[in-house]
């Protein structure tokens, strides 16, 4: 899902039309999925070949760097978490 958001919003700043056509194809999958049309289960694996697709390479690699970067920023944000003492436990 995070995923998702990261890609559309790249689109929305670099290609709006795809943008547009990614969400049609989002919405697709998701309609294909409830009906139990084979081919649409698991709905991510469904939507992640379709999308790929449809926006290319060069979008894809770049929303995976930039959710590489995400996760490495949370990740460094849940340590900082562990490492702070907890004042209110005394």
């Amino acid at each position: 899902l995070v995923f998702i958001k990261i890609i559309l919003k790249c689109l929305d700043c670099e290609d709006p039309s795809i943008q547009f056509e990614a969400k049609q194809i989002i919405r697709e999958c998701t309609r294909k999925n409830r009906e139990g049309i084979p081919g649409y289960d698991p709905l991510a694996d469904a939507i992640t070949s379709q999308l790929r697709m449809t926006v290319g390479e060069l979008h894809w690699n770049r929303a995976e760097t930039l959710m590489s970067h995400y996760l490495k920023s949370r990740s460094k944000e849940n340590k900082s978490r562990i490492d702070m003492p907890n004042y209110a436990a005394v």
